[in-house]
């Protein structure tokens, strides 16, 4: 599920249309439709608006799984990156 696709949810269960948020959000429906509908490149302050309009804290739109667009068609595994074994890290100093 998208960012966009939660907001429509929780927008939807509340029986808001877009018109109501647009109004709270002094943001325009047809922003507020593209927001729900490509989900994409959506700034956290205006995620912040949003759940303050429909009365949600952000984290209940934030905190679950959440498909995230990349432009690497081949992104990177957890293994790939250095830190993925600790010995590797720059990060990481053992305790002695």
């Amino acid at each position: 599920m998208t960012i966009g696709q939660k907001i429509k949810e929780i927008r939807e269960s509340k029986g808001w249309t877009l018109e109501q948020v647009a109004n709270l959000t002094n943001m325009s429906k047809q922003r507020i439709q593209a927001i729900e509908i490509s989900g994409n490149n959506i700034r956290i302050p205006t995620i912040q608006k949003i759940s303050d309009a429909l009365h949600c804290p952000l984290r209940d739109i934030l905190n679950e799984p959440l498909e995230l667009y990349l432009d690497d068609p081949n992104p990177m595994e957890d293994t790939d990156c250095p830190c993925a074994n600790a010995e590797n890290c720059m990060f990481f100093k053992p305790n002695k």
